[in-house]
């Protein structure tokens, strides 16, 4: 089972936790979001992130989230 996570957030501290995950087996982030959009759309794309949301509630809802 792959553990697929949404992160809160676009920053140092997010950085810091997609880095480590991309050297764990059998996990991924699927989902981003941020105060900003274009910063969520910038985090996803530098971290091959399917999904930016702009809103938290989003990213709740979203089903590739587990």
């Amino acid at each position: 089972m792959i553990i697929k996570f949404g992160v809160i957030g676009a920053g140092f501290i997010a950085q810091k936790f997609a880095d480590a995950v991309s050297l764990v087996n059998d996990c991924e982030i699927v989902s981003v979001v941020s105060k900003s959009e274009e910063s969520a759309r910038l985090f996803a794309k530098r971290n091959k992130i399917r999904t930016a949301h702009s809103t938290v509630k989003d990213l709740v809802d979203d089903e590739a989230v587990n």
